[in-house]
């Protein structure tokens, strides 16, 4: 296996790409290799979330076998191909969460209002975060409930999620941080 490898290293990607054309998926692999740390250094510096990285990386690679120009072998720089494509996936990420993170303040605007005919108890507030959590991201969501409603300590929920303390210290900090964006509270 490893002299088969080998074999694929020391192709140009030019090479890579005709053989996978042809039907040869380990160049493909060899590809994916070679363009993977580039890809999720470069995602990593704009969002630093290793699960998201995984897949704008998944989404970048994607775009690329879908490509017209990737499918008719007409890409002189495969290099540059891909940023040009990961660029594109970033952008099309960030004009997404804009979208969605507008129509998210609009409705919680409108529902806010509904509370704040009433008297600012804490039962109102409560139902505001309530509200505001079930609009947080899936991890978000999930470190809330654990923190805010169950009371475990963060080793606790570190244990449950399979992460180090530190990593749902960071999760949390963020799901604070989006909630206060969310309620203004």
């Amino acid at each position: 296996m490893k002299k088969l490898l080998l074999k694929y290293k020391r192709k140009s990607e030019t090479e890579l790409l005709g053989a996978y054309l042809k039907g040869d998926e380990l160049a493909f692999c060899e590809l994916y290799i070679r363009h993977t740390d580039k890809l999720v250094g470069f995602f990593m510096v704009k969002c630093r979330d290793r699960s998201l990285c995984n897949d704008l990386v998944q989404n970048t690679f994607y775009k690329l076998l879908n490509s017209k120009a990737f499918k008719g072998n007409s890409i002189n720089e495969i290099s540059n191909y891909i940023m040009c494509i990961a660029f594109s996936v970033w952008s099309e990420y960030v004009e997404k969460q804009q979208k969605k993170k507008s129509h998210e303040e609009e409705w919680l605007r409108t529902h806010y209002k509904e509370f704040e005919r009433h008297d600012d108890t804490k039962e109102n507030r409560i139902k505001i975060l309530e509200l505001a959590i079930n609009k947080l991201p899936s991890e978000d969501q999930m470190i809330a409930i654990k923190l805010w409603r169950t009371g475990k300590s963060y080793q606790e929920i570190a244990d449950l999620m399979n992460k180090t303390a530190i990593e749902v210290a960071n999760l949390i900090y963020r799901a604070k941080r989006n909630l206060r964006g969310l309620t203004g509270m």
